[in-house]
């Protein structure tokens, strides 16, 4: 009976690891969605902040840089930062997605 339930127990040890390989899967995976919209809103940001900057210099506005206090320009940016954080969270552009399944199809090509 001992060697019926060692090879039961090897068995169900096999189905654990089978779990455990999906979980560590699903956590790689997460982690990789994760950082592909991370990218989208680290990208958002700058192109937001570019842009603010190039809408800065164009406008017919009189107050220069120096009129300026460094706690509205630092609000400014930390707002822009926000923003771009959002959108690349939430996936307004799709580019996170994309990069996520052109990654996802890849890993898969490499394990195969």
């Amino acid at each position: 009976m001992s060697i019926l339930t060692s090879t039961a127990q090897m068995g169900a040890g096999r189905v654990d690891m089978r779990e455990s390989e999906d979980v560590m899967e699903k956590k790689k995976d997460m982690a990789l969605k994760k950082s592909c919209q991370d990218f989208e809103g680290v990208l958002t940001s700058i192109i937001i902040k570019q842009g603010m900057k190039s809408a800065q210099e164009a406008s017919f506005s009189t107050d220069t840089d120096d009129e300026r206090d460094n706690g509205s320009k630092q609000y400014i940016e930390m707002a822009n930062e926000q923003i771009g954080y959002h959108i690349g969270r939430n996936g307004m552009l799709g580019l996170g997605e994309n990069l996520y399944n052109s990654l996802k199809s890849r890993m898969q090509e490499i394990k195969k």
